[in-house]
């Protein structure tokens, strides 16, 4: 990730243990952060109790915990900061339910539940990553045009979610996609 901000974005913290090595106040200019993806292990089942519908449960485990321990962070001036991410390994819930209404329309709906990965106490270190969302809502369709081509929609809800710290400092997150495709089958 690479992002600019201003003069005093980036401050020392006693009370997160953030020496930022500015003298209190980042300068403005662009930082850098790298992320690597943490292992996911999976596992779901699907069943089909009449033929037109689909019932599908997940269950997944993120371990957060592997990658996300600190957030080594590189900035103007020589700048490097590894801040305390402490986010810890997440396990997922999944139910999903797939109807084909006929031969040309399928319909989908699926909620997802899982607890943040963050504690109120790692808000302060985790304002540029604040993955808190604890619930997720989602409503699909695709449509056979012809014999080759295919139409499809989705839209997902993350519901909000905010941590706050002693401090008074919060991170909150919801989102809401929306998308369309258009697919060929070869």
């Amino acid at each position: 990730m690479e992002y600019q901000l201003a003069h005093g974005d980036i401050t020392d913290n006693a009370l997160f243990g953030i020496d930022a090595g500015c003298g209190g106040a980042c300068p403005a200019g662009l930082y850098k952060l790298s992320l690597d993806f943490p292992e996911i292990m999976a596992a779901g089942i699907a069943y089909s109790p009449i033929k037109p519908l689909t019932v599908s449960f997940d269950i997944k485990h993120i371990k957060w915990s592997d990658t996300l321990t600190t957030l080594d962070i590189s900035g103007p001036n020589g700048i490097s900061l590894n801040l305390p991410a402490g986010w810890d390994d997440q396990t997922i819930y999944a139910l999903g339910v797939e109807y084909m209404v006929n031969e040309r329309l399928n319909i989908r709906a699926g909620y997802n539940k899982g607890d943040s990965p963050i504690d109120a106490e790692d808000v302060g270190n985790n304002l540029i990553l604040p993955g808190v969302v604890e619930e997720h809502l989602a409503f699909g369709a695709d449509w056979r045009l012809s014999r080759y081509w295919d139409l499809g929609f989705h839209l997902s809800r993350a519901f909000s979610n905010t941590l706050t710290a002693s401090d008074g400092s919060r991170i909150g997150l919801d989102i809401t996609t929306f998308g369309i495709n258009l697919g060929y089958r070869f």
